[in-house]
């Protein structure tokens, strides 16, 4: 009997003892286990960074396009908000260079699955690159001359002048400092004229003064454009078929403008309007803030055709560089009297014994209108991944 009781103990030991082994190797081998999910886990994180440090870089190479961050830069860092991806996100600087105005730093730094240092598998990945600007942004202004057209422009019975509208205009608020730019033209007026083409061949004057000069555009000028509306910061106010009316501050889209009869455009404050398709004013014209005509512009983003013959005076600046323009005085004689600036396609005008269609070019537009981005060409000189063998 003590020898089956001994052979019992030893059986028991012995399970015990698989039992103690079987349980080390199970823990053993789910630990490892586990550490393998997480190394895994981190290295995905890890290549997730470093794609989101390198999107970092390009959107930093592409904000460095625009003269106006371009000119942030140039004195002081420049620090983006956190973009956010799916799995990762990133930030980044972008410094200047001493004694280097046209070379920039950029740090950028890529994270994931977030930016935030506690979050399981975090990971982050840093780029420092230096880069070239090729040369400074220009920004162009929409309104540089009192009319621009990209095709003819034909004036008939017509007077063109400038004035500044932080001034009343009249008196000696009444220069010729203005001009008119088109690709040919025939001037039937009083105008000032510059184009880009011949000056020859492309102005034909019959009856008329040009108390200016002629001559081409300047170098390099392009003909610049407004935001789209997909590039405004926030959407417009929806005007649908627009009838005139008061519009305080702000942005407006509009799929066409008709102003007829006793009707007006009445801007309280700063006021753009894009248009999809036609504009016809052919009420009482427009009234705007401060009498500033930069205060009003429309901007015609179709083909349609434009016409302004109104009674009252038209205060505001059209850009329509795809629409026919036409600029008349009313049947009675009224209005005909533009203050502001027009871009189009063509540009004709016409008049009777009872008036002139005048164009009194502001000349703050080419100050006051807020200057619109041209892009210009980056270059990568240098590129760094820090701390990389340092890869968890």
């Amino acid at each position: 009997m003590n020898s089956k009781n001994s052979e019992r103990g030893f059986v028991l030991m012995v399970v015990y003892i698989v039992a103690a082994l079987v349980s080390v190797f199970s823990i053993a081998f789910f630990a490892r286990h586990h550490v393998n999910m997480q190394s895994a886990e981190r290295y995905q994180n890890r290549i997730r960074a470093f794609n989101a440090a390198e999107a970092g870089i390009d959107a930093a190479l592409h904000e460095l396009t625009v003269a106006s961050r371009q000119a942030e830069t140039a004195a002081a860092a420049y620090t983006s908000p956190e973009t956010v991806l799916t799995q990762s996100a990133f930030h980044y600087t972008i410094s200047p260079v001493q004694g280097q105005p046209l070379r920039r730093r950029i740090d950028a730094r890529g994270c994931s699955p977030s930016c935030t240092s506690t979050s399981r598998g975090y990971q982050d990945a840093d780029i420092t690159v230096y880069c070239q600007i090729a040369s400074a942004a220009v920004s162009s202004n929409l309104f540089s001359y009192g009319v621009y057209t990209t095709g003819n422009m034909i004036l008939d019975k017509f007077r063109f002048d400038s004035y500044n509208s932080t001034s009343a205009y009249g008196g000696s608020n009444i220069s010729d400092a203005g001009a008119i730019a088109t690709n040919s033209a025939t001037v039937n007026g009083s105008a000032m004229v510059s184009e880009n083409g011949n000056p020859v061949t492309g102005i034909t004057q019959t009856n008329s003064t040009i108390t200016g000069t002629t001559g081409k555009l300047p170098s390099g000028w392009t003909l610049a454009a407004p935001p789209s509306i997909a590039e405004l910061p926030e959407p417009p106010t929806e005007l649908g078929s627009y009838r005139g009316g008061t519009l305080p501050a702000g942005t407006y889209h509009a799929t066409e403008i008709k102003i007829s009869g006793q009707g007006s455009i009445v801007a309280t404050g700063a006021v753009k309007i894009y248009v999809d398709g036609g504009v016809n004013i052919t009420g009482q014209g427009t009234t705007v803030a401060g009498d500033k005509p930069g205060n009003l512009q429309i901007y015609v983003t179709g083909t349609e055709s434009c016409k302004i013959t109104a009674n009252g005076s038209f205060y505001g600046a059209l850009y329509a560089p795809n629409s026919d323009v036409t600029f008349h005085t009313s049947s009675s004689g009224k209005g005909g009297n533009l203050f502001g600036a027009v871009v189009a396609k063509t540009f004709s005008t016409s008049g009777g014994s009872k008036g002139y269609p005048t164009v009194h070019f502001d000349l703050a537009l080419k100050e006051d209108t807020v200057p619109v981005e041209t892009n210009t060409t980056v270059s990568v000189t240098a590129w760094q991944e820090m701390d990389s063998l340092a890869w968890s």
